[in-house]
């Protein structure tokens, strides 16, 4: 082989180099495609976010959440072959209750370039309550109520949540604080509540209806029927309550 077949050689392979690398760079400069199929709110471990699918050509893509005031509230980086993402509408507060209505901007990038932008608004979590059942003893004083089955619906357009987190060890009180924003009032009186079962804290997505069992402490009233107001992350409903039908068989 002759030195000009050689360089002939080196010659295509260099410019064969050049060309694909030149592709390559050209590839990644060039933004992706970018299509946002869906938005929707929804529960995201704990957090109320804006649940995000999409597909696009190429990764690297940034979305960010921003609040009306242009803070930024979250931002995620959807991992080779994701076409989901979730952003959180409270940042790192997980189980808060939006209660009012609030306006973000949700915009995605690719380095510098900016693929998408869209304002999105929120009204809130909104609830109704109805009675299930209740548990009553009658007693020399009076009924004593002890106990409220209640179903709760999510009439907003965010995550409610219900949540009753104490301290495992009973002498850690002191040092450990206990989480609850749940609340009731019996004709006006505020009685301490606590989240009956295992699962101290209870999603409810916007339109669902769960059930929540309260155990209610030193509860005796005179009359038969009582008014029951519940509160829920500052959310309240109320209803009336005829005890004597709950009353345990003597």
């Amino acid at each position: 082989m002759t030195r000009r077949s050689f360089h002939f050689i080196w010659t295509a392979i260099g410019t064969v180099i050049v060309v694909v690398a030149f592709t390559y760079w050209t590839y990644q400069a060039s933004p992706p495609r970018l299509e946002v199929r869906g938005l929707r709110v929804d529960d995201f471990e704990g957090l109320p976010s804006v649940i995000i699918d999409f597909s696009t050509d190429k990764y690297g893509i940034v979305f960010k959440l921003f609040d009306e005031e242009g803070h930024l509230m979250d931002v995620a980086t959807p991992a080779q072959g994701a076409s989901r993402v979730a952003l959180s509408l409270v940042g790192l507060k997980p189980y808060t209750v939006i209660t009012e209505s609030k306006t973000y901007v949700i915009r995605a990038f690719y380095r510098d370039c900016e693929l998408f932008s869209r304002t999105i608004t929120v009204k809130g979590a909104s609830m109704r309550v109805r009675p299930l059942g209740c548990t009553v003893e009658s007693t020399a004083s009076g009924l004593k109520l002890e106990s409220l089955i209640i179903e709760v619906e999510n009439t907003g357009d965010v995550p409610l949540y219900a949540f009753d987190v104490r301290p495992v060890i009973p002498d850690l009180v002191p040092l450990l604080k206990t989480y609850i924003n749940l609340e009731v009032r019996i004709d006006g009186e505020k009685p301490l509540v606590s989240l009956a079962g295992e699962m101290p804290i209870i999603r409810v997505r916007p339109g669902e209806r769960k059930e929540l069992m309260i155990d209610l402490l030193n509860v005796t009233v005179e009359r038969p029927e009582v008014s029951v107001e519940v509160g829920i992350g500052g959310l309240k409903g109320s209803f009336k309550l005829c005890l004597e039908a709950c009353l345990k068989p003597q």
